[in-house]
């Protein structure tokens, strides 16, 4: 489908358009098949859909506005900062100060295509703005809202406590919202549906002075991760949906000894990086589908837990990264692969940091990966208005403030030190950062032309549409191997976690393992 967020507005426009006729329609039935006629709270549906269809409109304002400002044919421009463009600097303020809060209420999730996620989201934002009441540890706020019982019947109440939570929380917050996933009152049902497997094992890398060989035939000494935070071991896991004779780990499908029959090695790996915007979870709670994929294409799954922001910022995970990829090419048999064949991959913060990896070795001239599946990745790190990113300002998933804390608190080194940061605070501590290490859509031509076959997934609604498409244009204009895009319709970012609770999602699982049975042949 043709996509980008100029796109995605004209077809939410469109969206709220049916949905108020939808609404007036109801009215007009009323009125002439009832004896009283349209009820008081049919016209108050009316009037908030018609209130969030003005909200609607001012966002169409900013994009009419980055329209009329950009370079034609550009979603962003080359070398994003607004320090030195004043009139992008006024419009993203006035963007980020933006309040549409109404879009939280009765409507929230109005822009996703599963009934079922609009639900589930209901429950995302009451568990929100409970949690918010607790971390504030205010019992006046509990109070008023009758511990919490008002948020489930009152929406607007709800929606105008989400924008002033969102705004006033600490990236901690932030961490403990995304990552509700890996606790067991959130993460055992979304982990419900799964399904078994012969191997999921955690392993612990202990950093130790390590050699890989380069393309040339000379030796690097692999740097052991150490800033910030000190030499740590790293942990990956390692998901097979067989065995064999050298295996790591213990067998799940046997009580005591393993009785399974032994397979042979894949000659395939896929080398996995988890989203959970640079500041949470871990490959836990992204099983959901890593299982799925791993029975489906009868390959090993090793997911890397890399140390997360703003304890560990940039360059850290990318560190630890490199370190068990190289790691991974001297381990091959333990893992159950010949390694003839290695995807790497992962989604949002993930899809970046396996750009980042691929990157690192094109440059260093190490052996890189064989082909990439990037999943709504986040390739620009600052705060750049696109069109795609208006999203966030009524997403459930990916609300503005929540994504201005991840990104600031990945990309900049002092974040801690100045900690708390207030909301203000946080959109004048921005910076300016063109490192393709960081943000792989600075990749310099010379480096893309050199890249493996990339696969690109995306959504229409998801906040980093633009980033991926410019990232795809960048390939095919430097002359990339093979560069393919999907862009999926109306599900939100981070939607691959979401399975067990959409089916919608469970299909968008399925393609993209069919494509990874493609991918790897």
């Amino acid at each position: 489908m043709k996509a980008n967020g100029y796109r995605t507005f004209i077809r939410l426009a469109k969206v709220l358009i049916g949905i108020i006729s939808d609404v007036m329609n109801k009215i007009q039935v009323k009125n002439k098949t009832t004896k009283n006629g349209a009820s008081e709270d049919d016209f108050k549906e009316l009037s908030y859909w018609v209130l969030c269809f003005d909200h609607m409109t001012v966002i169409n304002g900013f994009l009419i506005e980055m329209q009329n400002h950009g370079v034609e044919g550009k979603l962003l421009p080359e070398q994003p900062d607004l320090r030195c463009d004043s009139q992008m600097e006024s419009l993203s303020l006035r963007i980020a100060t933006q309040d549409c809060s109404v879009m939280y209420g009765r409507g929230r999730g109005f822009h996703y295509c599963d009934p079922d996620l609009i639900r589930f989201t209901g429950a995302i934002t009451l568990g929100l703005v409970m949690y918010a009441d607790l971390h504030e540890l205010s019992f006046t706020r509990m109070l008023e809202s009758r511990v919490g019982l008002k948020y489930m019947y009152d929406s607007e109440y709800q929606a105008a406590r989400i924008s002033e939570a969102i705004r006033e929380m600490p990236v901690e917050f932030c961490q403990a919202f995304y990552g509700m996933s890996e606790s067991d009152l959130l993460g055992r049902p979304l982990r419900a549906k799964m399904g078994s497997i012969k191997t999921s094992h955690l392993i612990k890398i202990n950093p130790e002075p390590m050699k890989a060989r380069l393309e040339d035939g000379t030796m690097l000494d692999v740097p052991i991760p150490s800033c910030y935070i000190g030499v740590k071991p790293i942990h990956a896991r390692l998901i097979s949906p067989y065995r064999t004779v050298d295996m790591m780990g213990d067998c799940m499908s046997c009580i005591r000894r393993c009785q399974c029959e032994v397979q042979p090695k894949s000659r395939a790996i896929f080398f996995h990086l988890h989203g959970g915007g640079f500041i949470a979870q871990t490959s836990k709670s992204h099983e959901t589908y890593l299982r799925k994929w791993s029975r489906d294409n009868g390959v090993p799954i090793l997911s890397v837990d890399y140390s997360l922001a703003p304890e560990a910022p940039y360059p850290r995970a990318l560190e630890e990264i490199f370190y068990a990829y190289c790691w991974m090419q001297r381990n091959l048999d333990v893992l159950g692969t010949t390694g003839e064949f290695v995807l790497i991959g992962g989604d949002s913060a993930g899809g970046n940091f396996s750009a980042g990896i691929t990157i690192k070795c094109l440059t260093l001239g190490l052996r890189a990966p064989d082909a990439m599946l990037l999943m709504y990745p986040s390739l620009l790190c600052q705060m750049y208005p696109s069109p795609s990113r208006m999203v966030c300002l009524f997403d459930p998933m990916v609300m503005f403030p929540f994504l201005l804390r991840c990104l600031n608190a990945y990309s900049d080194p002092d974040y801690k030190k100045t900690c708390p940061r207030t909301f203000v605070q946080e959109l004048d501590y921005c910076g300016v950062n063109y490192d393709p290490l960081l943000s792989p859509l600075f990749a310099p031509k010379e480096i893309l032309k050199r890249f493996p076959p990339c696969h690109l997934i995306s959504t229409d609604i998801d906040p980093c549409l633009d980033e991926v498409i410019t990232f795809s244009n960048h390939l095919v204009e430097a002359g990339t191997a093979k560069v393919t895009l999907n862009v999926i319709n109306g599900l939100p970012h981070g939607f691959l976690s979401l399975n067990s609770v959409s089916a919608e999602s469970q299909q968008a699982v399925d393609f993209i393992s069919a494509k990874i049975g493609n991918i790897i042949g």
